[in-house]
């Protein structure tokens, strides 16, 4: 996971559950665009969902599918 927060995200007692359960899906980049480059950590929710459900690749639309789905089980959705 990156070392800088996104925006409005602080530290939680959580941040060790997410590195361990999360670790191989937060850390895939974004092979193409707005977010082109960033790690899935660090774009927003409501992008992600967008990826999971239209991307074509399907290693891309589980990684996103996956860092959502632990944001909203720990409801730490963020926006831009």
């Amino acid at each position: 996971m990156s070392n800088s927060m996104p925006p409005g995200v602080t530290t939680t007692p959580y941040d060790d559950a997410y590195e361990e359960e999360m670790e191989d899906f937060s850390e895939t980049i974004m092979p193409a665009g707005k977010f082109r480059g960033k790690i899935m950590a660090d774009v927003p929710s409501s992008y992600l969902k967008w990826v999971a459900e239209n991307w074509s690749d399907d290693d891309i639309c589980e990684a996103a599918d996956k860092e959502w789905s632990w944001r909203d089980e720990w409801k730490k959705h963020w926006e831009e």
